[in-house]
């Protein structure tokens, strides 16, 4: 595999930052970061730009990344596959007259091109995209392990002004959005076969014995009254890669298992024999979750 000259990263959350450059890392010579906040942003990066958002939203900078890349002109653009990261990639496009890479799998260089995979048709098929020339592409943290490096020694400020019509009033903390699993190493999925408020209890209270993040399939995070969160896992959610994986009341549709396929196991329980979630995973129990997790629990409890 070839590599690209330079790659800019775009990013928001440390976490994310942080994974993201050292996916880039692995795909160019050389590679950046735009970001809003501290400098540890900008960690193992060989240049960083600061985004003299003040307050703002990350959004309001898209104008200020535009003039950017087309000053630096990376090989890639690779963005947080979030709301802002979106947002940014969509006025990049725009800008560049460029097809955006939404939402990849998968990111290489071939003979000096970005190719790309991405799941399509509800996650039954893969298709592959190669870029002709500069590629802008979103792809989620959990795609990356998230990796240390020696503080960024070239940082450099980015004069962001407030977008024009726009009058920015304040920020407000948005209560149940979920919780961020791209650096789990074990996570716990609730479906709607979890059932209730008592039972989401349940979840909650084996996942903080093994130490493991809760996450959710859309359906439990969008239907169910009793969840807390509004996150989810899935195609056209987040895609994770923990080490383990443990799906409970999830029927395993595939648009769910897109986002949990790069697990390095995955449990299931389910009271349901034939639900498709046996199909994919390494073990599995067949019963009622609300009755084998306070089980479960009790013996980690104890070991």
């Amino acid at each position: 595999m070839s590599q690209l000259n330079y790659a800019l990263v775009i990013a928001a959350r440390r976490d994310a930052a942080a994974a993201l450059i050292g996916g880039a890392r692995s795909l160019a010579h050389r590679v950046g970061i735009v970001f809003a906040g501290e400098d540890m942003l900008a960690d193992a990066a060989d240049v960083g730009f600061r985004l003299g958002t003040a307050g703002l939203p990350f959004s309001a900078a898209a104008s200020a990344i535009v003039r950017l890349v087309a000053e630096e002109q990376p090989d890639l653009v690779l963005a947080e596959d979030s709301a802002d990261g979106r947002l940014v990639v969509g006025a990049l496009a725009a800008a560049t007259r460029t097809n955006p890479l939404a939402g990849v799998s998968q990111i290489a260089v071939e003979d000096g091109r970005v190719v790309a995979k991405r799941l399509v048709y509800g996650g039954s098929a893969i298709q592959t995209v190669a870029a002709d020339g500069p590629a802008i592409v979103t792809a989620s943290a959990g795609l990356y392990e998230a990796r240390s490096g020696a503080p960024c020694g070239d940082i450099r400020d980015v004069a962001v002004e407030p977008p024009e019509g726009v009058k920015f009033l304040g920020r407000s903390a948005k209560a149940g959005t979920g919780e961020d699993l791209s650096s789990e190493k074990i996570v716990v999925g609730v479906g709607r076969g979890v059932g209730s408020a008592a039972g989401l209890a349940a979840v909650r209270a084996f996942a903080t014995v093994i130490g493991a993040g809760v996450g959710a399939t859309r359906p439990a995070a969008e239907e169910s009254p009793w969840y807390d969160g509004r996150r989810y896992i899935g195609i056209s959610g987040d895609t994770i890669k923990p080490n383990i994986y443990i799906a409970c009341g999830v029927s395993g549709q595939v648009q769910h298992m897109v986002g949990v396929n790069q697990a390095g196991l995955i449990f299931a329980v389910n009271n349901d024999a034939k639900a498709p979630i046996f199909q994919d995973c390494d073990y599995g129990i067949i019963g009622d979750v609300n009755r084998v997790l306070p089980e479960l629990t009790a013996r980690f409890d104890r070991a």
